[in-house]
């Protein structure tokens, strides 16, 4: 596990405010395009969300530090494959920004849908599930930067630790999962579109971005023929 002792640089007290003041946005955002606070599912997702980022946020910072330095310096990064910058864009666009607008429209202002209350639960599960791949992954991997590059300047290496000895990018099946739950929780069954468009963004980007690894992050082959799968065990 990492646990570089260093300390946090402008980029990374950035990185720390995003962490806590991200979620407070989202819902709020939320709420003002749902046109109404009365929705106890969304206070629901609302508070969890805080206190995952929030406890994620002080799991990172005990165990791996350097990471939010990395991670809050992303755009001045002049390595970043080019296709990483467009679908990064694309990622935040639908699967945070459209996902969150989309559900606040659906279950708050128009009611298009709603899934039976009885989705909540299995919906939390596949939500803070995700959450703890994300933040597991984080905590393991010193190199879990926000854009695809190789990280030569911090001697990049393979990663076979962790949620890393199940499949080879745990963090981007994390993420999925966490959209998909955030429907049930929400119970908005619109929100599986959004869901649905992420999962084929991040699925694209797993796969350009494993097979940028494997020609240029020496022993990352061997590792992708030990750990067969990218996102998900027997199925890809």
């Amino acid at each position: 596990m990492a646990g570089e002792k260093v300390k946090l640089n402008r980029y990374g007290r950035k990185e720390v405010i995003g962490h806590l003041v991200g979620p407070v946005f989202i819902a709020a955002l939320f709420f003002v395009v749902a046109g109404r606070i009365n929705i106890y599912r969304a206070w629901l997702w609302a508070i969890v969300t805080l206190l995952y980022y929030t406890g994620g946020l002080v799991v990172i910072l005990r165990v791996n530090p350097l990471l939010l330095n990395e991670r809050g310096s992303w755009n001045k990064k002049k390595d970043t494959k080019s296709w990483d910058k467009i679908l990064l864009q694309i990622f935040g666009t639908i699967g945070l920004y459209f996902h969150v607008l989309l559900m606040a429209l659906d279950v708050g202002r128009f009611e298009w849908s709603s899934l039976n209350p009885w989705f909540i639960l299995p919906g939390m599960i596949l939500y803070t599930g995700g959450f703890n791949l994300v933040y597991w992954a984080m905590a393991e991997n010193t190199h879990f930067e926000t854009t695809v590059r190789i990280q030569h300047e911090r001697n990049h290496r393979v990663i076979t630790t962790g949620p890393y000895r199940i499949v080879r990018h745990p963090g981007y099946a994390g993420l999925i999962i966490t959209n998909f739950g955030s429907a049930m929780i929400l119970g908005s069954m619109y929100g599986f579109i959004t869901a649905s468009a992420t999962l084929i963004v991040v699925g694209i980007r797993t796969w350009l971005e494993d097979r940028t690894l494997a020609a240029e992050l020496h022993g990352y082959q061997a590792y992708r023929e030990k750990t067969r799968y990218r996102l998900f065990p027997l199925i890809w």
